[in-house]
């Protein structure tokens, strides 16, 4: 009853894992599409603001006065400082996107450290270390599929303790999780 209740925390707690890592995979994914449409942003505002100025050269050109030129000039700088404006806030929205990333690729990397830990006590006895069954039919499987692309042979060993069950009674349990490490 305790191992089965252990166990099932560690499935639950895998799933748990597995849901968190899916969570922030979705979510870099989101950050990512919005870097994306904030280039996209960028380039069609340069593209505009490219457009813009091209269209003041050619008004330059053929100002007729010097008023003309003056308020052309004073179009051209409102658009350079309304393009310096839009880069300035693109700039800081970048740095807190690469920041929002990074952030969440740190936690997606200790989120499947955490899910390889716990995969790996799914796979093993918790109380010596050993495999359990899920964790030696795996790696059994793996060995003689080897096996047989090497045409190799393979040896196998198992140790089975008598009358254990003798000796948890006799000297209690934990004698014989003390037996069982050792």
């Amino acid at each position: 009853p305790l191992y089965s209740s252990a166990a099932s925390d560690v499935y639950k707690r895998q799933e748990e894992l597995k849901t968190n890592l899916d969570t922030q995979k979705e979510q870099l994914r989101a950050m990512l599409a919005g870097f994306v449409d904030q280039v996209a942003h960028i380039s069609d505002s340069t593209s505009e603001y490219h457009n813009k100025i091209e269209h003041a050269a050619e008004r330059i050109g053929a100002a007729k006065s010097i008023s003309e030129l003056s308020d052309l000039i004073a179009d051209v700088v409102q658009e350079t400082r309304t393009m310096q404006q839009s880069a300035a806030r693109s700039r800081d929205d970048m740095v807190n996107l690469r920041s929002r990333v990074e952030e969440s690729d740190r936690e997606i990397q200790r989120l499947q450290a955490e899910l390889t830990e716990t995969s790996k006590l799914v796979r093993h006895d918790q109380l010596t270390g050993a495999l359990n069954r899920k964790g030696l039919q795996e790696t059994l499987e793996r060995e003689v599929a080897r096996m047989q692309r090497r045409e190799g042979a393979l040896s196998i060993a198992l140790l089975d303790v008598d009358d254990f069950k003798a000796l948890n009674d006799s000297l209690g349990h934990q004698a014989g999780d003390n037996a069982l490490v050792h």
